[in-house]
């Protein structure tokens, strides 16, 4: 099994880590622990939480830098790949120089973010072989702000993923395997944007685009909490601002909603949510 370094009082030592009841732990030698021992667990704690996620989040940021260029060539899956994988160093050097408890967050953080990444490639797919207009498709007519404007349409549309599915994919499944589904549109009212969304995705001395779609709420209510991330990209298809929302708890079972929304003469821009459930639904 593998080792890691741990400080105990002025000594140096290795731990073994050994997988228990489904966990990684730390295996110090007994002679080793003292009466520090309440600190010292809380150490060993952060720290075996940061190797977990370490480990995990590695395996999908490497996935996706093999399979994001080859899936997502037309939507920028090489760009958001090395993204991910630079977010993903910052990380384990955080890890390597002590700040467990900072590499951990950044690493669920990191998580989260390699589903939305995936989830948002594979909408823009989706969007694209949507051609005809269907009920799939919202679109809303704006009238012109000023005489001799024209009018101006916007385009919606929402969808529901399965992450398993979205997983098996990423590790080299078969491309062609059904992730998600385009929801049915009809009757959504969708709601003004936020003070809050405004403010860091607007604003007077950094203008960027707005995101006023809304990704469908899961017909079960009994949710524990929600991630949300708003992407709000440029002319060329790059991602030129994002926003973290979040509320809640994060619990055993996820459901994935997503939008988008595009307009004749706007940049388009996404939403992704994860719904958090302590049952599966």
């Amino acid at each position: 099994m593998p080792t890691i370094k741990i400080l105990i009082g002025d000594q140096l030592v290795d731990a073994e880590i050994v997988m228990h009841e489904g966990g990684l732990y730390a295996k110090v030698p007994d002679q080793l622990l003292t009466s520090s021992m309440p600190v010292l667990t809380a150490k060993l704690e952060a720290q075996l939480e940061a190797v977990s996620l370490l480990l995990e989040v590695g395996d999908l940021v490497r996935a996706a830098k093999g399979s994001f260029p080859d899936l997502y060539t037309k939507e920028g899956g090489d760009a958001r790949a090395k993204m991910l994988a630079s977010d993903y160093l910052t990380c384990r050097g955080e890890y390597e120089s002590g700040k467990f408890d900072s590499a951990k967050n950044g690493l669920v953080r990191l998580k989260r973010r390699v589903k939305e990444e995936m989830i948002s490639l594979e909408l823009r797919q989706m969007w694209a072989k949507e051609k005809k207009p269907s009920p799939k498709i919202q679109v809303v007519t704006h009238p012109p702000k000023a005489k001799g404007e024209k009018k101006q349409e916007t385009k919606h549309s929402a969808a529901r993923f399965d992450w398993p599915r979205l997983r098996a994919k990423l590790f080299g499944a078969d491309p062609s395997i059904k992730v998600g589904c385009l929801l049915d549109m009809s009757g959504v009212v969708l709601p003004a944007i936020s003070r809050e969304e405004a403010e860091i995705l607007g604003g007077e001395s950094n203008p960027r685009p707005t995101c006023p779609c809304s990704a469908h709420t899961p017909s079960a209510s009994d949710y524990t909490g929600w991630a949300e991330t708003v992407y709000c990209f440029d002319q060329y298809g790059s991602i030129a601002a994002s926003v973290e929302y979040s509320s809640g708890s994060i619990a055993s079972y996820e459901i994935f909603t997503s939008c988008t929304e595009v307009t004749k003469d706007r940049n388009p821009c996404e939403r992704v949510k994860i719904w958090y459930y302590t049952h599966p639904v």
